[in-house]
């Protein structure tokens, strides 16, 4: 992928500023990191909240442990760092950690979200603020047959991390009326290199690497297969939001905007192309388990908005990043594969 982009409209005074990126151990964190430390159009330090794995040669990058569930913590950072730009990722961002400890997930989604905003609000009102909300805070508005969604569709979560990002939204929204500089992200299933097994494309490809490496009989266990999903790869995810930043400065304060393909997969189609890729002869096995309630049928967005205000398109087809997830699943260490659960 190229690293080119527009060079962002910031003073010189604030490139000398730290850009601060929360969440920044976690999968689409590090992968964003990772490109931040490539481009030289952002503030010479990067400050992560989290502790990413990656090699720092090359850029000044500071790691710091704070909870962003403290108040006092967060607000002394804030006070020091005095950053130009905030990637917000910091969250509980699997439904079934969720849905297993619904309280830490609005402490961290949502209060932990107010925390940085007020903090920003005291102490770096100038500092442009990217939020990672969530397509699930649509939830339901999914069932209206008006697919692909718009940015103008209501928030209807019917999850519990549905919910705590709808809500972590609104309040962004509901800053940018007072001035606060924001940009509100709504990103569409995304996966790659990284991610853990608690979603679809890993889920899948771990017990395929598991098959192959006769770890697991050879049946594969899914859920529901008829579900439609707006799959995009995390390297054409990050992108956008990297964009997001450089255009911040000339888009109306609190902007919203669909981070999605409007092509979705259905879910065997998926495991379909998976398969072909599979070395070995694997059979499939619904697991009741694995079903959700309240399961929406198909969920997609409308991507138009996206290529109108930051020029973004995802460049990555869905056959390339199944291909990189197996290879990372591949070369995991067979002990990981064998202590991971099926």
């Amino acid at each position: 992928m190229s690293d080119k982009v527009e060079v962002p409209i910031l003073s010189a005074t604030a490139m000398q500023r730290p850009v601060l990126v929360t969440g920044a151990s976690g999968f689409v964190g590090q992968h964003l990191v990772a490109r931040l430390r490539r481009l030289s159009t952002f503030g010479k330090t990067i400050c992560c909240l989290g502790r990413p794995q990656f090699d720092v040669i090359g850029r000044d990058i500071k790691v710091f442990d704070t909870d962003i569930r403290n108040s006092l913590e967060i607000d002394d950072l804030i006070a020091a760092m005095h950053p130009s730009q905030v990637f917000h990722l910091a969250a509980v961002a699997a439904s079934s950690d969720a849905n297993s400890d619904e309280r830490r997930a609005w402490e961290i989604n949502l209060m932990g979200t107010a925390n940085i905003v007020q903090s920003l609000r005291r102490h770096a009102r100038d500092a442009v603020f990217i939020h990672v909300s969530s397509s699930e805070a649509y939830g339901r508005s999914f069932n209206d047959n008006r697919l692909p969604l718009d940015e103008n569709s209501p928030l209807n979560p019917v999850t519990v991390y549905g919910a705590t990002k709808a809500a972590a939204d609104l309040l962004i929204g509901q800053a940018s009326y007072d001035g606060f500089s924001a940009v509100r992200m709504r990103p569409f299933n995304h996966t790659g290199p990284g991610q853990r097994q608690n979603f679809v494309i890993p889920d899948f490809a771990m017990q395929i690497v598991r098959i192959e490496r006769d770890l697991q009989e050879p049946i594969i266990k899914t859920g529901n297969l008829e579900a439609e999903r707006d799959f995009l790869d995390v390297r054409d995810v990050v992108q956008a939001y990297v964009a997001a930043a450089h255009h911040a400065a000339i888009l109306p304060q609190g902007t919203v905007i669909n981070v999605s393909t409007g092509k979705p997969w259905k879910i065997g189609k998926v495991l379909d192309e998976m398969l072909k890729q599979s070395s070995v002869t694997i059979a499939v096995q619904q697991d009741p388990l694995r079903m959700r309630a309240n399961e929406i049928p198909v969920a997609s967005g409308n991507p138009s908005l996206a290529e109108k205000l930051l020029g973004w398109a995802p460049t990555i087809g869905l056959e390339k990043t199944i291909a990189d997830v197996l290879e990372y699943w591949r070369n995991a260490p067979a002990n990981y594969l064998t202590q991971t659960r099926i």
